[in-house]
């Protein structure tokens, strides 16, 4: 059994109660059921994954169960249309509570590919859609013809999104979407909602 207070931190960390945008729904889901000590059994659904090596980024399996109770993700798709773990790419709209449903985090591990377990071995991205995130500037929709030389296609797919990173600027990831890119910036680490 886990205690939902226990993964409380950590998901708000990551999810901060998000809610989706349905731009990748998958066609198939299952229902799991989550076990908390304090309120008792909560049902979630996941999708249908792929056939997965043990522990990879497709093994929904080893998801953290818990996590999927605290807000809904967009999920990423890797280069065979495998959904990808919310632990290896956690994706979310802001907070409803802060008013933030217009800003985007993205979750990835310290190393791409790789699940993360808190803040010591992942990075938080932040995309401030409408300039909702106060202290932050307004985060642009950039021309495609603006991609640096530097950007690399991770070959994570969400619908028409596609995932790449810059190799010269680790405090970006970039989210193109064909002929736009937005830069989710590395999240600052004050002044946001809990």
């Amino acid at each position: 059994m886990v205690s939902r207070l226990g993964v409380a931190a950590l998901a708000l960390m990551i999810v901060t109660a998000a809610c989706s945008d349905g731009r990748a729904e998958p066609s198939a889901t299952t229902p799991i059921t989550v076990e908390f000590e304090d309120q008792g059994p909560f049902t979630v659904t996941r999708p249908v994954g792929c056939e997965a090596a043990p522990e990879s980024a497709t093994d929904l399996d080893a998801e953290p169960e818990p996590w999927l109770a605290f807000g809904q993700y967009m999920r990423w798709f890797d280069s065979e249309d495998c959904p990808v773990r919310v632990d290896v790419i956690a994706h979310t709209h802001g907070a409803e509570h802060c008013g933030w449903e217009a800003a985007e985090f993205i979750t990835l591990g310290a190393t791409l590919g790789e699940s993360f377990s808190s803040s010591l071995d992942s990075r938080r991205f932040v995309w401030n859609g409408e300039a909702v995130i106060p202290g932050l500037e307004e985060s642009e929709v950039l021309p495609r013809s603006w991609l640096p030389a530097s950007a690399l296609d991770t070959g994570y797919r969400q619908g028409d999104n596609e995932l790449w990173l810059d190799d010269a600027d680790p405090s970006v990831v970039l989210v193109i979407e064909g002929g736009t890119v937005r830069v989710f910036d590395l999240e600052p680490t004050t002044g946001l909602c809990a």
